[in-house]
């Protein structure tokens, strides 16, 4: 696929941080960008309400209160799963985009989950 960039999108159960790693200078030999991940643009960008929804209504059907989501973008826009992992790496999108991700997972666990009436 002729990817226009990846995203990675971390929901939490208050808040998403959508982060676009701009992968279109990559070879077409050379599909995996995390090899160069220092050296590509990230930035962060808006997510469409519905597409959020639809990731909440995911994770909800899992019974997660949170997942980091990966996507592969083509060049006319059109999103493609990867995977949603539960447990993933994103201290560099904070590092290389200066949003305080550990603070927001911080915040997320220090509410933790409400349990269901017993």
């Amino acid at each position: 696929m002729d990817n226009r960039c990846e995203c990675r999108l971390t929901v939490l159960p208050h808040t998403t941080v959508a982060c676009e790693i701009d992968t279109s200078s990559l070879a077409p030999d050379e599909p995996d960008w995390r090899k160069r991940t220092k050296s590509l643009p990230h930035r962060l960008v808006d997510l469409d309400a519905d597409f959020e929804r639809r990731l909440r209504a995911f994770l909800a059907a899992l019974d997660l209160p949170a997942g980091y989501f990966d996507f592969a973008v083509a060049r006319d826009g059109t999103p493609f799963f990867l995977e949603m992992n539960t447990n993933a790496q994103w201290l560099w999108i904070e590092r290389m985009t200066g949003h305080p991700i550990s603070a927001e997972i911080a915040t997320a666990l220090a509410r933790g989950t409400p349990q269901p009436p017993a």
